[in-house]
């Protein structure tokens, strides 16, 4: 008789605090709010009662209301009854003891003019001494079935799972709450420290009750438990897919030795220091350069031995030229020097036109059904159907679109599956470090065929 008494005067207070657009006033485009309850929000140590309140800001569609309004864990009501703009709920037995109970009124609720809630409102007391306060956030993921407005759903791990086979409600949950219309959701009021059984209905006619044939469950596969040292769980997401809806393989093959590569800079050196020769051989510059070998550590200086005959025919007309004669040391090192260059200058033509090739991903079913393709060394297939796959890639020094046994390849470790609408990406495939190929190695065969699937 207490909490009746106490729900009576809740909407006295509600009636009293309520208000109202005066005759001939604005357009009313506001969803309505629910200002006061009983019991309070977020309360403990509620008395174990048998009436809940609810009032709100204005006069409301009450079957609308009705029908987006779901307390859990579930109760029974034998009577709900209207008073102008607050809804009385009798409960056909009192509220159990230590519990956390939560009211969800969906976006499917709306004022007399029709402007329905934006978002999803939750309303939450225990009848013990604390209130449950874990949070799982995600969003819920469809294509073929839209995660907007999808209801969300908790049980404990233990229980039974959601019946895909049979038409009707759902088991009763722990809790209840809905996706946004973005497909957003956050879950409140959960325990924490209890393995969970986290889920998503689409309810094409939102009926609350489970069709085989036009609605779909999207389950989370392992138990989620809210820790107790922490009180927010993001990132849950929730797909609603069914088991032929395309998924995403991204990611990136890579090759160290590449881009490690100072081919060019090798190039550059190798063709200064050449030129740097030339010009002190031909007498353009006088000042020689350093050879490995040479006496004094191989600092420039100018060639002692060099004797220049300066030749000029009779009406000197021409230019003087120089003509060098070098000592046999020098002669040798100038010698070894140039082949030092020639050495250097191969390995870095090899290496450059070895990482100009082009590096291949290829996506395989089972040992050799190619699926994808890509001639990038970014891939990203975001039409993949749903199967275990191997990943692959090489460098196609032959330019023929198959691996070859000399050509630089990587796998990736193990099988890699992919369900439906799910994402794998930031695949690192990494070309194993290797010195220079010889340049036999990298000449094109020209006329080999491709596989250009």
């Amino acid at each position: 008789m207490r909490t009746v008494i106490l729900a009576v005067l809740a909407v006295t207070a509600c009636s009293c605090a309520q208000v109202q657009a005066p005759s001939g006033g604005p357009e009313d485009t506001q969803p309505p709010q629910v200002t006061l309850t009983y019991p309070e929000s977020a309360a403990v140590n509620v008395p174990l009662g048998d009436s809940l309140a609810l009032c709100f800001s204005e006069l409301v569609d009450r079957r609308a209301v009705e029908e987006a309004f779901i307390f859990s864990p579930p109760v029974d009501y034998r009577e709900r009854s209207w008073q102008r703009d607050t809804w009385i709920l009798r409960l056909r037995a009192p509220l159990r003891e230590g519990i956390t109970y939560a009211g969800l009124l969906g976006t499917g609720a709306k004022d007399r003019h029709g402007i329905a809630l934006k978002k999803a409102w939750t309303w939450a007391f225990s009848t013990g001494d604390s209130l449950d306060d874990g949070v799982v956030t995600g969003k819920v993921i469809g294509q073929r079935f839209p995660g907007k407005g999808a209801a969300i759903y908790a049980w404990p791990w233990d229980s039974a799972l959601p019946d895909t086979t049979q038409e009707g409600p759902p088991p009763d949950p722990l809790r209840v709450g809905q996706a946004d219309p973005q497909g957003s959701y956050e879950l409140a009021y959960l325990p924490r420290g209890r393995p969970l059984r986290i889920c998503a209905l689409y309810d094409r006619d939102a009926d609350r009750s489970f069709d085989p044939g036009d609605d779909r469950w999207a389950l989370l596969d392992e138990a989620l438990i809210v820790p107790d040292t922490g009180r927010v769980m993001t990132g849950v997401d929730l797909f609603l897919a069914a088991s032929d809806e395309p998924g995403t393989v991204a990611g990136t093959l890579a090759d160290s030795s590449c881009l490690r590569s100072t081919a060019v800079k090798t190039l550059q050196g190798a063709r200064a220091r050449r030129d740097s020769l030339r010009g002190w051989l031909d007498g353009r510059i006088e000042m020689a350069p350093s050879l490995p070998g040479r006496a004094g550590g191989g600092s420039a200086r100018a060639a002692p031995e060099a004797k220049i005959d300066r030749m000029a025919d009779a009406d000197a007309a021409l230019p003087a030229e120089a003509t060098m004669v070098l000592s046999p040391e020098d002669s040798l090192l100038v010698g070894r020097e140039y082949v030092r260059l020639d050495s250097l200058e191969t390995a870095a033509r090899a290496e450059s036109l070895l990482c100009s090739r082009r590096l291949v991903v290829r996506l395989l079913e089972g040992d050799s059904t190619l699926v994808r393709e890509s001639q990038e060394p970014r891939f990203s297939w975001t039409d993949v159907p749903p199967g275990i796959y191997r990943l692959s890639g090489f460098r196609d020094l032959d330019d023929n679109g198959r691996p070859g046994p000399e050509e630089p390849a990587v796998s990736w470790p193990h099988p890699l599956e992919l369900l439906p609408l799910r994402k794998l990406d930031n695949l690192l495939l990494q070309l194993s470090p290797r010195g220079a190929l010889p340049m036999d190695t990298l000449r094109s065969t020209g006329d080999a065929p491709r596989n250009r699937k």
